[in-house]
């Protein structure tokens, strides 16, 4: 058994590297990190249109990246805000077709991934990738909204029925694995939608999932690396670049393989969703004969 899984570990290995998912990985977190300010702009032009502010902003994403990278985001946003308000919403339409580069760079490697070839001309990916952004935008908008609100809700509640202040309690415990769902369904869109082939939602859950697992593990090693250790000081005032543009990489990395487990076991999921769909039917006809 363990040489068989060795074997198709091998396999899976070798057609990763024949797939340069590597150089995928590079380009994307690049021009991500291209993306980052001209993203930011636009999530600092949106916010003042909700109850939302600046600090509820910055403690919501500083909760999804390493703590190490929190003061450099902290400034970024700050020196956004800072920013006369036309002169900002200005510039963030007019970065918000760059803000797109990201996502194209996402979608030309999961075409890869997928061994499809992009028919899709370069305006239409330019809109689609700007319109993703701006879809990524919203949903952020959209967390920041639950996640503050939510606990003004839940304080209120707990104040009316004190009784339940033990089951909140144990539902805070399990935020970890909301954001994990929040992510694994996150990635399923990326995974289904983005690639220029019709997939199946379902049939994207296996690798978004461990995508989800493997990206909040990593994250949180990697704080404990760069936090505990002296890897990047003789990058100077540049290490926070360094380290950021490393994070993104490994990241894009693990999304780009969840794809990968995805397209490497597909036939796998469909022959097991197949049988799982005979067992069904042939279980609802025995029922029907009885």
């Amino acid at each position: 058994m363990w040489k068989k899984l060795l074997l198709i570990a091998d396999d899976f290995r070798i057609k990763m590297n024949r797939k340069n998912i590597s150089a995928y990985a590079s380009s994307v977190a690049f021009f991500i990190f291209l993306s980052l300010i001209p993203m930011l702009m636009l999530l600092c032009t949106a916010i003042p249109y909700t109850p939302l502010t600046k600090s509820n902003l910055i403690s919501f994403l500083g909760d999804m990246i390493p703590e190490v990278l929190r003061p450099l985001l902290v400034q970024a946003i700050s020196d956004v805000y800072e920013s006369s308000a036309g002169v900002l919403s200005v510039a963030a339409i007019a970065t918000w077709w760059s803000a797109g580069k990201g996502v194209l760079a996402l979608t030309r490697g999961l075409n890869e991934i997928n061994e499809v070839n992009e028919k899709r001309n370069y305006v239409l990916l330019r809109v689609m990738s700007s319109f993703y952004t701006l879809i990524m935008l919203a949903a952020v908008i959209l967390s920041l909204l639950i996640n503050v609100f939510g606990k003004v809700l839940v304080n209120y509640i707990v104040s009316q029925f004190p009784r339940t202040v033990d089951l909140f309690e144990f539902l805070l415990h399990l935020r970890f694995a909301a954001v994990w769902a929040v992510m694994t369904i996150f990635f399923t869109m990326i995974y289904t939608f983005v690639p220029n082939k019709k997939m199946k939602l379902r049939m994207q859950l296996p690798g978004a999932a461990f995508s989800a697992v493997v990206w909040g593990v990593f994250s949180w090693g990697f704080s404990l690396y760069v936090g505990n250790g002296h890897a990047f000081d003789t990058y100077g005032s540049l290490s926070m670049i360094i380290i950021l543009m490393m994070w993104l990489y490994f990241g894009i990395y693990i999304i780009l393989i969840g794809a990968q487990i995805n397209r490497y076991f597909g036939p796998a999921y469909q022959f097991l969703y197949r049988k799982k769909e005979e067992r069904r039917q042939s279980g609802k006809a025995e029922r029907t004969g009885e």
